[in-house]
């Protein structure tokens, strides 16, 4: 009895060692985002803008405190545009992967760039004088962030901006995100 008490609390202590790793291992996150989308002049004929609020999940490793490799998930929401006789819907997601450096500043804060690549699907629909159109594309293409990070207790709490420019879109993401370090 006494051997299994000492190997559970052997197990515990060795999960809690692990889990107050900051500066390497497995980390999770959660954001939420505004989404600030241009539509391409060639394409309308005039630049148009719109914001929706999105989301946001990754999954990554960390080597060591300055370098880690992220999944990503994006949902950017429905942006929607009207102008006379045309009403434009863009519904967005997209998957990717990028490498992340950080500089730390002191202990506990820290700023950050990213690049990767994503691929993302974009669902078009339009009405036109009351008829209706749609198209759904798939585009890969790169991106890149720069943010703030600080650290709490097994977190990083981050404040991102992240770009990506897609066939008819660009997007612009500002971001809050909590990282849960393992």
């Amino acid at each position: 009895m006494l051997r299994k008490g000492l190997l559970a609390l052997a197990l515990v202590t060795a999960t809690a060692a692990a889990q107050a790793d900051e500066t390497r291992g497995l980390e999770f996150g959660l954001g939420v985002a505004r989404n600030d989308f241009t539509l391409d002049r060639d394409t309308f004929g005039a630049e148009l803008k719109d914001r929706t609020t999105g989301y946001n999940a990754l999954f990554g490793y960390r080597f060591m405190p300055q370098l880690a490799v992220e999944g990503h998930y994006f949902d950017g929401g429905t942006a929607e545009w009207s102008v006379p006789g045309v009403r434009l819907s863009l519904k967005s997601k997209a998957y990717g992967a990028s490498v992340l450096g950080t500089f730390p500043i002191g202990e506990s804060f820290g700023i950050f760039a990213r690049a990767g690549y994503l691929h993302g699907e974009l669902e078009t629909r339009a009405t036109i004088d009351g008829d209706r159109f749609g198209e759904d594309t798939n585009d890969n293409e790169p991106f890149y962030g720069l943010g703030v990070r600080t650290m709490m207790e097994g977190a990083q709490v981050r404040l991102e901006y992240n770009k990506s420019d897609f066939d008819i879109v660009g997007i612009q993401q500002y971001q809050i995100s909590v990282v849960w370090l393992f």
